[in-house]
């Protein structure tokens, strides 16, 4: 299964670069009971890695996500738990591979974004601004109404002239209305 899918990546990736696209988004996949957290580590940095040597090839960046766990996953995210996200930042730091880093994921884990983000700063190149209402489990709200200090984010994002990407992930459900708060 695992190279199916690492073969499908570098197929996606392929496609990526003829249509021109910036970037495109990696994560982990999911952490299966019976999978030690050095396994873990070892397949996911694998993977990158495979993936990297295509992405040069393409002329296509990788972005590296602390995600979670989509409604369609059994399990979270190996890099939910930002020591292991936290630990696969520092072996990619010999890469060309940066982070794209989701604000809500750490309130959803537990822990505090804006430490988090601090520590792999310097290799961010996309962020999802997304929101979550309540501290140790992802539940999507309307972005700014949540636990996630939007205020302190983007406060250090402009004390450290952030140039990159941000996209809106409105996952709140309430469609349009909940983008145009986002904006607000």
């Amino acid at each position: 299964v695992r190279n199916r899918e690492i073969s499908q990546l570098k197929e996606d990736i392929q496609v990526a670069g003829v249509l021109g696209a910036e970037n495109i988004r990696l994560v982990s996949g999911q952490w299966f009971p019976g999978v030690t957290r050095k396994e873990g580590l070892e397949r996911t940095l694998n993977g990158l890695e495979e993936a990297s040597e295509e992405a040069l090839k393409c002329g296509v960046e990788l972005v590296y996500e602390n995600h979670s766990q989509p409604a369609n996953w059994d399990y979270s995210d190996f890099s939910f738990n930002p020591e292991n996200f936290l630990e696969i930042y520092e072996q990619l730091k010999t890469t060309n591979i940066k982070i794209l880093f989701d604000t809500a994921n750490p309130i959803a884990f537990g822990a505090d974004p804006l430490p988090l983000l601090k520590k792999v700063f310097d290799r961010v190149s996309c962020i999802h601004i997304a929101d979550s209402s309540v501290r140790g489990k992802l539940v999507p709200s309307v972005i700014g109404e949540g636990l996630v200090p939007f205020d302190e984010i983007f406060a250090y994002l402009n004390e450290n002239n952030y140039s990159g990407w941000l996209s809106i992930e409105e996952a709140s459900a309430t469609g349009r209305s909940g983008v145009e708060t986002a904006c607000r």
